[in-house]
Protein backbone atom coordinates (compact mmCIF):
# COMPACT_ATOMS: atom_id res chain seq x y z
CA UNK A 1 0.00 0.00 0.00
CA UNK A 2 1.49 3.65 -0.18
CA UNK A 3 0.17 6.15 1.56
CA UNK A 4 -2.58 7.42 0.35
CA UNK A 5 -4.38 3.97 0.48
CA UNK A 6 -3.25 3.78 4.09
CA UNK A 7 -5.98 7.01 4.33
CA UNK A 8 -8.56 5.15 2.59
CA UNK A 9 -7.97 1.61 3.78
CA UNK A 10 -11.94 1.35 4.28
CA UNK A 11 -11.87 1.49 0.27
CA UNK A 12 -9.94 -1.84 -0.03
CA UNK A 13 -12.72 -4.77 -1.01
CA UNK A 14 -11.03 -7.87 1.14
CA UNK A 15 -14.00 -9.98 -0.29
CA UNK A 16 -11.77 -9.78 -3.67
CA UNK A 17 -9.29 -12.01 -1.82
CA UNK A 18 -12.11 -14.76 -0.42
CA UNK A 19 -15.32 -14.51 1.29
CA UNK A 20 -13.91 -15.13 4.40
CA UNK A 21 -11.26 -11.79 4.87
CA UNK A 22 -11.99 -10.00 7.20
CA UNK A 23 -10.64 -6.76 8.93
CA UNK A 24 -9.57 -7.05 12.90
CA UNK A 25 -7.82 -4.83 15.47
CA UNK A 26 -7.94 -1.37 14.62
CA UNK A 27 -9.81 -1.36 11.47
CA UNK A 28 -12.45 -3.39 13.04
CA UNK A 29 -12.66 -1.07 15.90
CA UNK A 30 -12.87 1.79 13.96
CA UNK A 31 -16.00 0.17 12.10
CA UNK A 32 -17.72 -0.79 15.20
CA UNK A 33 -16.76 2.56 17.10
CA UNK A 34 -15.73 5.62 14.47
CA UNK A 35 -13.18 6.12 17.68
CA UNK A 36 -10.46 5.53 16.44
CA UNK A 37 -8.18 6.42 13.07
CA UNK A 38 -5.60 3.08 12.18
CA UNK A 39 -2.21 2.86 12.25
CA UNK A 40 -2.31 -0.91 11.99
CA UNK A 41 -3.69 -3.00 9.75
CA UNK A 42 -5.03 -6.51 10.70
CA UNK A 43 -6.82 -8.59 8.24
CA UNK A 44 -7.75 -12.38 9.08
CA UNK A 45 -8.37 -14.55 5.92
CA UNK A 46 -8.57 -18.18 5.03
CA UNK A 47 -6.50 -17.20 2.00
CA UNK A 48 -2.86 -17.81 1.57
CA UNK A 49 -0.54 -14.41 2.63
CA UNK A 50 0.30 -14.78 -0.80
CA UNK A 51 -3.05 -14.14 -2.07
CA UNK A 52 -3.78 -11.63 -0.05
CA UNK A 53 -0.87 -9.74 -1.00
CA UNK A 54 -1.18 -10.33 -4.51
CA UNK A 55 -5.27 -10.00 -4.21
CA UNK A 56 -4.76 -6.04 -2.58
CA UNK A 57 -1.49 -5.18 -4.07
CA UNK A 58 0.44 -5.07 -0.93
CA UNK A 59 4.29 -4.14 -1.20
CA UNK A 60 6.64 -6.46 0.64
CA UNK A 61 8.12 -3.89 3.56
CA UNK A 62 9.92 -5.28 6.84
CA UNK A 63 8.59 -2.40 8.81
CA UNK A 64 4.95 -2.38 7.41
CA UNK A 65 1.65 -1.86 9.24
CA UNK A 66 -0.23 -5.00 7.80
CA UNK A 67 -1.04 -8.14 9.55
CA UNK A 68 -1.94 -10.88 8.00
CA UNK A 69 -3.23 -13.70 10.45
CA UNK A 70 -5.28 -16.74 10.04
CA UNK A 71 -8.78 -16.57 10.33
CA UNK A 72 -9.37 -19.22 12.67
CA UNK A 73 -13.30 -19.28 13.09
CA UNK A 74 -16.44 -19.20 10.94
CA UNK A 75 -16.88 -16.15 11.12
CA UNK A 76 -20.67 -14.30 9.74
CA UNK A 77 -21.40 -11.87 7.13
CA UNK A 78 -19.54 -8.72 7.41
CA UNK A 79 -16.18 -6.80 6.85
CA UNK A 80 -15.33 -7.40 10.51
CA UNK A 81 -13.60 -10.12 12.60
CA UNK A 82 -15.93 -10.41 15.73
CA UNK A 83 -16.48 -7.58 18.68
CA UNK A 84 -14.82 -10.24 20.66
CA UNK A 85 -12.12 -10.69 18.91
CA UNK A 86 -11.33 -7.21 17.76
CA UNK A 87 -11.50 -6.24 21.70
CA UNK A 88 -8.84 -8.77 22.09
CA UNK A 89 -6.80 -7.38 19.31
CA UNK A 90 -7.09 -3.92 20.71
CA UNK A 91 -6.28 -5.22 24.41
CA UNK A 92 -3.36 -7.25 23.48
CA UNK A 93 -1.75 -4.28 21.37
CA UNK A 94 -0.69 -2.50 24.85
CA UNK A 95 -1.57 0.90 23.13
CA UNK A 96 -3.18 2.84 25.44
CA UNK A 97 -5.75 4.55 22.13
CA UNK A 98 -6.79 0.78 21.66
CA UNK A 99 -7.18 -0.21 25.14
CA UNK A 100 -9.52 3.04 25.27
CA UNK A 101 -11.59 2.11 22.37
CA UNK A 102 -11.63 -1.89 23.33
CA UNK A 103 -13.50 -0.20 26.79
CA UNK A 104 -15.99 1.56 24.36
CA UNK A 105 -16.31 -2.19 22.08
CA UNK A 106 -16.85 -3.78 25.79
CA UNK A 107 -19.39 -1.38 26.82
CA UNK A 108 -21.16 -1.37 23.46
CA UNK A 109 -20.89 -4.71 21.72
CA UNK A 110 -19.84 -7.09 24.81
CA UNK A 111 -22.07 -5.81 27.47
CA UNK A 112 -22.99 -9.87 28.33
CA UNK A 113 -19.57 -10.07 29.14
CA UNK A 114 -19.96 -8.12 32.16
Amino acid sequence: MNKSEYLNWSSLNLSSVSEKTLWGGECAADTMTKNLIPANFTIYTDATWQSVGKSLKLIPDDNGKIEILRLFYDAEEGNTVSPLLAYADLMGSGDSRNIETAEIILNNELQYLK
